[in-house]
């Protein structure tokens, strides 16, 4: 309370004391339809409104000039409610009134809900001749509430049945509901409806129900709605509806479903499920056609069935496994143009059977090289699994087309060789069968294409059982010797491709007039001096093949030089000399000690030895007798040399 109500409070209350006995006034108020403590106001008020009229009077009913009014504005009132003075007609007679003061907005402050009844405390108090006398009145405001919408009907109404046959068109008027409200607040208007398949809609501010769809779409003679109106504060929510309708639309139907059925999970593709049979109780006109298709549950696995809508036949159109699926909906449904059947279900029941074991394809492939037994191996990637997940016990490799000389190890999924495999006596591809069986007896095979490569386990072989030989003499040319040749027992190139080279020849000097060529030759290839009649040289020739890595033999070959006698014949006009030809052999000859190379090495010393004892016996020789000016002897007189030393020459 501020400075200047108290002061007038205060004013009140002294003027009551000083007044005493001498003065009797007191608080009259008028309403607008009555007179008297208490009024109304609808809790929709929300512009300034005069609440009562108040007056001052003494006991006569008289009313008493000089009278000041005011509200105690306390507690709820305050800004809500006060006390006005308004003028009088002759200017000086003032009187006051109770408002209620409203607000700014289209909405009001008053609540119902929250206060229903305010109490306006109005003191009054007068003065005459120095003497005031006060008074007080209390105005009791009731709060009227917002009243619901009114519906005449309520709260329920059934239609009179419509022809859902004729006039089908969209947006037909069933119903109109007639509500108003008190207060002519603007209603607004919601619906519910059972069927919940929005065949019917309501306007949401004019209450008319209309349909949503064509009649012949609605399969029921009977709709229930339940109307909501407001009018922003107050709803009216359960007014029931009921539309009618005759001569509906019935669904199609299948008559042989529902139903369930069995099937075993080996049945062959195209086997027929059933025929489904057709029936429509209200044929469309224009000879509609139904119109049918199915949907298989799970959506996944809808490729395992087919429907033909020519034959009306369903059927099993891919392979079916118990483990993965058991059971499949399949919902078929006819549609008239209008409606569709419903519940028309096709249940298939999976049976379980054992089933083979099933690899994880249908042909391996393996690459082995020709080896002894256990040794060249592959790794095949096999798995098998058992679709019911029985055990496999069998594993193993069928007889047949030479899968004898396979072996098959489960653990290490290897195959390798149960024999010694040579290619150059054996195929280089097999074609063998693996055959995995179930505990229950379910079997079932696969493939393994097997390449055997050739490995390079052959050497090159002369066939020689002693060393070869080959004579030449003083009348030989150059030319080939001997041409060598060796045989691989390798299948394939660069295996069994055969090259030749000289390893040695002893002595060295003997390659300067033998040369052995990659062909396999051995050539003589510069003339041999007479000087070294009797001598043999020791070829050492080495084959090799092309294999990874080569393999190599080296044979040996002894060539020797032999002179020959030479016949001279006389002619009175010339001489001929004619000098018989040795014939090289060619032909391996039995061994002799000179293809002994520790013999020849031997005899070599021998030789040197015997040289050498022979030039020093003839040192000895020409020194005794003193043909030889270095040799140990007594001083010999110098020679005449008729030569100056200048003149000398020495070749």
């Amino acid at each position: 309370m501020d400075g200047t109500k108290l002061y007038f409070f205060l004013g009140l209350y002294g003027i009551a004391i000083v007044c005493g006995v001498h003065c009797s006034i007191r608080v009259e108020l008028q309403t607008p339809t009555k007179t008297g403590t208490s009024t109304t106001l609808h809790e929709n008020t929300y512009g300034q409104t005069t609440l009562a009229i108040v007056r001052c009077v003494d006991d006569s009913n008289i009313t008493v000039t000089g009278c000041r009014c005011n509200l105690n504005r306390t507690g709820q009132v305050d800004g809500v409610f006060d006390v006005w003075i308004f003028p009088s007609q002759n200017g000086t007679d003032h009187g006051y009134k109770a408002y209620f003061l409203g607000t700014a907005k289209a909405t009001s402050s008053l609540k119902y809900d929250k206060v229903k009844s305010y109490t306006l405390q109005i003191f009054c108090v007068t003065s005459s001749g120095g003497n005031g006398e006060t008074a007080s009145a209390n105005l009791e405001v009731d709060i009227l509430p917002n009243q619901q919408p009114l519906i005449p009907e309520y709260p329920t109404v059934t239609t009179t049945p419509i022809n859902a046959s004729s006039n089908t068109l969209v947006g037909r008027i069933v119903y109109q509901v007639n509500a108003t409200d008190p207060e002519n607040d603007a209603l607004r208007y919601s619906m519910t409806q059972i069927p919940d398949d929005n065949f019917l809609t309501i306007g949401a501010s004019d209450g008319i129900i209309r349909t949503a769809v064509d009649t012949r779409k609605i399969p029921t003679d009977s709709i229930v709605c339940t109307v909501s109106v407001t009018d922003g504060k107050n709803t009216v929510n359960d007014f029931s509806v009921t539309i009618k309708f005759k001569n509906i639309n019935t669904r199609p139907e299948i008559t042989y479903l529902p139903h369930s059925i069995s099937v075993k999970e080996d049945a062959i593709v195209g086997l027929l499920l059933t025929t489904l049979t057709l029936r429509d109780t209200t044929p469309q006109p224009n000879n509609t056609v139904l119109e049918t298709y199915c949907v298989v549950e799970p959506a996944a696995e809808s490729s395992k069935f087919t429907y033909k809508s020519e034959t009306q036949q369903l059927k099993l159109w891919a392979p079916l496994d118990f483990e993965k699926t058991d059971k499949y909906l399949i919902t078929c449904t006819v549609f008239d143009g209008f409606l569709s059947s419903e519940g028309d279900v096709l249940t298939v029941h999976v049976i379980n059977v054992n089933e083979a074991p099933v690899f994880s394809a249908t042909t391996y492939f393996c690459t082995l090289s020709e080896s002894r037994s256990g040794v060249s191996t592959c790794h095949l990637g096999l798995t098998v699994t058992d679709p019911d997940q029985d055990a496999i016990p069998t594993l193993k490799l069928l007889p047949g087309n030479s899968s004898e000389r396979f072996r098959y190890d489960r653990t290490a999924d290897t195959l390798t060789f149960d024999v010694d495999y040579d290619v150059d006596k054996m195929p280089t591809k097999a074609t063998i069968t693996i055959h995995a069986m179930d505990n229950h007896g379910a079997n079932s095979t696969a493939k393994i294409e097997v390449s055997i490569q050739d490995a390079n386990d052959n050497t090159c072989d002369f066939g020689l059982t002693r060393a070869a030989q080959a004579t030449v003499n003083q009348s030989s040319v150059p030319g080939t010797l001997i041409s060598l040749s060796a045989s691989d027992g390798d299948l394939t190139s660069p295996n069994n491709a055969v090259t030749y080279e000289m390893v040695s020849c002893l002595p060295k000097e003997g390659e300067n007039y033998i040369s052995v060529f990659g062909s396999g030759e051995i050539k003589y290839i510069n003339l041999i001096p007479e000087t070294e009649h009797g001598k043999s040289y020791i070829v050492k020739v080495r084959c090799k093949d092309g294999g990874t890595p080569p393999r190599s033999a080296t044979p040996t070959v002894q060539i020797s030089y032999l002179t020959t006698p030479t016949t001279t014949t006389t002619t009175t006009s010339t001489t001929t000399t004619t000098t018989p030809t040795t014939t090289i052999p060619t032909t391996a000859t039995e061994k002799s000690v000179w293809d002994i190379e520790s013999f020849v090495a031997v005899f070599s010393l021998l030789m040197v030895l015997t040289l050498a004892l022979i030039l020093l016996g003839v040192w000895y020789f020409c020194c005794k007798t003193g043909r030889m000016a270095w040799c140990m002897h007594k001083h010999q007189q110098p020679m005449y040399d008729p030569y100056p030393y200048s003149q000398r020459t020495y070749q």
